[in-house]
Order: C-alpha cells, then sequence, then structure tokens
C-alpha cells in the first residue's frame, strides 16, 4: 500500500467504499447515495424507486446502473421535483401521477 501513488490510492479507496455499500462494477456510492436520497425526498417506496428505474432504463436493481444510467435517473428525479413545485395541488401516488 506504501509503494502506491496519491492516485492509485484514491482510486482503491473509492473501488473499496463502493464495494463495502454492495454496488455493481460502475455505479459510483455518490451516485447510489443521491438516488436515495432523492427517493426519499419525493416520498417513494423502495417499489416506487424500482419501477421508475426500470421505467427508465430498463434494469431491475439500482445496483445494476452504470453511471450514465444513474444520470439518466438522477436527472428525471430532478425533472419530477421540479414539476412538483410547479404543480403542488396535483395528485401524486409514489412518484407517479
Amino acid at each position: 500500500m506504501s509503494a502506491l501513488t496519491a492516485a492509485q490510492a484514491d482510486l482503491l479507496i473509492k473501488e473499496l467504499r463502493r464495494k463495502e455499500c454492495g454496488l455493481g462494477d460502475r455505479l459510483t456510492a455518490l451516485q447510489y447515495r443521491g438516488i436515495t436520497r432523492r427517493a426519499k425526498d419525493l416520498g417513494w417506496s423502495l417499489k416506487g424507486l424500482h419501477q421508475f428505474i426500470k421505467n427508465e432504463t430498463g434494469m431491475d436493481e439500482l445496483s445494476w446502473l452504470t453511471v450514465e444510467q444513474a444520470r439518466f435517473v438522477i436527472t428525471g428525479m430532478e425533472k419530477i421535483r421540479k414539476w412538483r413545485e410547479t404543480h403542488p395541488k396535483e395528485e401524486i401516488i409514489d412518484g407517479v401521477q
């Protein structure tokens, strides 16, 4: 470990953190936490989050997403949040209208 460069050590630490979270090969821990936090803020159940991910990416599990797919999911969740701010009286059930 002492022979690693700073960049190599940083990469190793990031990889160990991803494995600790039980994430797939590509999704970052920061993206994982961001998606789960946004889902909680939107009031979605785990089932609702999984349905949204399935609809948007075709994947069945959050931890299987690639970095690009995770960005797509995060962008979609942000659009939903902004829409809710402009349409507060609309009925929303588990993230779906």
